[in-house]
């Protein structure tokens, strides 16, 4: 519950911040920002104690330490096998139509939440990146892309099959800027009542 409806504002007790410029800045510079700033980047942010850090993209590639985008867990934790990053979650974004979670190593180090995000056509195939992900050991997070966008219909049906699988994070993401509030009480309201 990160928003009463009741009362209309939040509970700070269950917020969690996350930041994903190093992800989501990436659709910019290809994701090239270089292993300095990476590193730098994650070090200074756990020294702000940001909750959640997102290193990057876990996709299909060849791995390059320049660039925000990895083939295998162990490749991003590499970057920063030395910074300590206790003070925060270290994360990584994963598409279900970009990525082979049968590649996925088990929890180990550093990276203790996979987002596993998937367009609306890929539902089902996010469900089954979400339980492998669970099963491999870490925290899991459900995004789906564009929520904004779907109907109440969908709202109901995506919620049922995320229930199945419990995952640890629910994510309600407007990735064109275009959830108004109204539309955004009345998703969160359908979520937390599923």
């Amino acid at each position: 519950n990160y928003f009463n409806l009741e009362h209309e504002k939040l509970d700070y007790n269950n917020v969690k911040i996350l930041d994903c410029s190093l992800r989501d800045g990436g659709h910019l510079n290809q994701s090239k920002f270089g292993k300095d700033i990476i590193r730098s980047f994650v070090s200074k942010l756990s020294n702000a104690n940001i909750d959640i850090i997102e290193m990057g993209f876990l996709q299909e590639c060849i791995f390059d330490n320049e660039v925000a985008i990895y083939p295998n867990v162990s490749d991003a934790e590499e970057i920063i096998r030395d910074i300590d990053c206790k003070n925060s979650m270290i994360s990584l974004l994963t598409q279900v139509d970009k990525y082979d979670i049968s590649k996925l190593e088990p929890c180990s180090g550093k990276v203790k939440l996979i987002r596993v995000s998937f367009h609306s056509n890929y539902i089902d195939l996010g469900m089954k990146y979400c339980s492998e992900v669970k099963s491999k050991g870490y925290l899991c997070s459900v995004n789906p892309i564009n929520f904004s966008h779907y109907s109440n219909e969908e709202v109901v049906t995506l919620i049922s099959k995320v229930n199945k699988i419990n995952p640890d994070i629910f994510s309600i993401v407007d990735t064109f800027g275009v959830l108004l509030n109204n539309d955004f009480r009345n998703k969160l309201n359908l979520v937390n009542h599923l």
